[in-house]
């Protein structure tokens, strides 16, 4: 059924034929709750200060990293979606930001092939980087010690 959401109620009207759910961009970017890819995204940035500052960066690996935190936060967000509303947790009184399987936006087999196709979309995305390494040190080598930084200056 073709769905039409109010905007602050979290509301449903059905109407039409079922087909059409699920199919909305913003149904989908709604699913993946943007508010939270913050938490994905930070560590990696702070990692890729880190790596550059000890003159350690990989650009192609940053971008990577990004993206597949990214991703992986959104495949939890579906997983939380999808087990939530199978446990009955997600119920139409609850408080906070629509639940589109629960909701009726989205039906438990869209919800899980679309677990399924980030899933796959994740996995393949750091090969590139890990093709290249030639060896493990290539891959996992230490941060150097840091250097002695003088405190006291002679003018």
């Amino acid at each position: 059924m073709k769905m039409k959401k109010e905007k602050l109620s979290g509301k449903i009207e059905k109407t039409g034929t079922e087909k059409k759910r699920g199919t909305s961009f913003k149904v989908w970017l709604s699913a993946s709750r943007p508010k939270t890819l913050p938490a994905s995204i930070v560590p990696v940035i702070m990692g890729t200060v880190m790596a550059y500052s000890s003159r350690r960066h990989h650009f192609l690996s940053a971008v990577l990293a990004l993206i597949c935190a990214v991703l992986i936060q959104v495949v939890t967000n579906f997983v939380n979606d999808y087990s939530d509303f199978k446990k009955g947790t997600d119920s139409p009184d609850r408080i906070g930001p629509l639940r589109v399987t629960q909701a009726g936006l989205v039906t438990p087999g869209q919800m899980l092939r679309a677990i399924a196709s980030v899933i796959f979309i994740v996995f393949p995305v750091p090969s590139p980087t890990l093709q290249t390494a030639n060896s493990p040190s290539d891959v996992c080598q230490p941060f150097p010690a840091p250097r002695k930084i003088s405190t006291c200056s002679k003018a």
